[in-house]
């Protein structure tokens, strides 16, 4: 038997919860067909998607965990909600298990730029510190030589050596 998406398509009012953070999963992963939604963390928007065929619940099925985000409708929408397990993934939905493959790929490329990036920052950071705890080490030494030389030229001007 042939599955059309049209098969799977749910459709949602604006302000709908689609996916709600910290529940567990129930084999489902959605990929957007029209509209756009709004990707929330402690009830905080992270992410709009509004990219026709994005994927998305495919990281807490994956990995077995419970949702990692809330994700509603953000305008009237609909997704095709796809029972997900690898075999039938590939068995029925090929097109589909390449897409969600790139797209997994995608997400890990761009998140080891941002790792590195922000592990380069680091590193610049802690030597940019380094350099100013050296500026300020000398900037204490220097007072600390002034003052000796105006206590020692105070103490000269108070007690001063006769001929």
């Amino acid at each position: 038997m042939a599955y059309s998406p049209n098969d799977y398509i749910k459709n949602y009012e604006d302000d709908t919860v689609i996916i709600q953070e910290g529940e567990m999963h129930d084999n489902t992963i959605y990929i957007l067909n029209e509209g756009a939604l709004g990707v929330f963390k402690n009830d905080k928007m992270v992410a709009q998607i509004k990219q026709r065929g994005a994927i998305i619940g495919e990281m807490s099925v994956l990995l077995n965990s419970p949702r990692t985000a809330t994700v509603k409708a953000l305008t009237e929408c609909s997704v095709i909600a796809i029972p997900f397990d690898l075999d039938t993934m590939f068995a029925k939905f090929p097109s589909i298990a390449q897409k969600l493959m790139i797209t997994l790929a995608k997400r890990l490329k761009n998140t080891t730029i941002i790792y590195e990036k922000t592990l380069q920052n680091f590193h610049e950071m802690k030597l940019e510190m380094k350099n100013t705890t050296i500026e300020h080490k000398k900037t204490v030494q220097d007072l600390r030589e002034k003052v000796r030389d105006l206590h020692t030229q105070s103490l000269e001007a108070k007690n001063p050596k006769g001929p």
